[in-house]
């Protein structure tokens, strides 16, 4: 019998809040308002103190995956059902 692989999913509150804790000082990850995805993706993450985007993509498990924010096991789970 084959083992399946499940992912835990992760609300996307709960991977902004856990950037507030996890994320360096002075770095922050934000939701990209309509009229700013054409330029970053869906989520980036900024340096407030140089105002640089440090990190940007349209998929928030990447991102979140890329900055130790979520486990290997887990996956952003975005509601869209």
């Amino acid at each position: 019998m084959a083992k399946t692989s499940k992912l835990l999913p992760v609300t996307v509150r709960s991977v902004l809040q856990r950037a507030g804790r996890k994320l360096p000082e002075g770095q922050q990850l934000l939701r990209a308002r309509r009229g700013v995805q054409g330029r970053v993706g869906a989520f980036y993450i900024i340096d407030k103190a140089k105002g640089t985007i440090i990190d940007d993509d349209d998929d928030l498990t990447a991102l979140a995956r890329r900055n130790g924010l979520i486990e290997g096991w887990e996956a952003v789970d975005d509601g869209d059902g």
